[in-house]
């Protein structure tokens, strides 16, 4: 999605959606620590409202590819609601690693390169620039939807 706009409101609470999954796979995997969580929330919450999210990504990848991954995608739509959690249990990562992956919105990319460092600035985490994983090998299955203000994060699993 290249434009939408998100209250700071709505944006803390698509964003602790995600947070609730985080945990709730963390609880599962391992990872991410706990203690990182928030810093997540915040990164998140920072870029949908100021519209610079595209997708969002956590999971397990292996050899380049993902494993596993919970794939957040943001869209309009007026959709509320959409309950946190369902992560899927089970999924065997043996040999992966866990990793995260953003990608920004059109946007984003029309800011300045001392823009998008000033706004990076203000975050905890601290992303660098990386390939995604491939999705090769695997199946998507739809899982939920997130909404708040007119902006919707719909979730979709991966998994080889």
């Amino acid at each position: 999605m290249s434009t939408y706009t998100v209250t700071e409101t709505g944006a803390r609470e698509l964003a602790g959606k995600v947070a609730s999954d985080l945990r709730q796979f963390s609880l599962h995997y391992g990872e991410p620590a706990w203690s990182d969580i928030p810093d997540y929330m915040e990164e998140l919450e920072a870029l949908l409202h100021r519209g610079y999210l595209s997708t969002y990504s956590f999971g397990y990848r292996q050899n380049g590819s993902w494993m596993m991954a919970y794939h957040y995608e943001v869209t309009g739509g007026q959709l509320t609601g959409g309950r946190p959690g369902g992560i899927e249990p089970n999924i065997d990562i043996s040999g992966a690693t866990y990793f995260n992956y953003v990608t920004y919105s059109d946007d984003w990319w029309r800011l300045t390169a001392a823009q998008r460092e000033a706004f990076r600035a203000t975050l905890t985490i601290e992303r660098v620039n990386a390939e995604e994983p491939s999705y090769a090998g695997g199946v998507w299955v739809e899982t939920r939807a997130y909404g708040a203000g007119g902006t919707e994060l719909r979730r979709r699993l991966f998994k080889r």
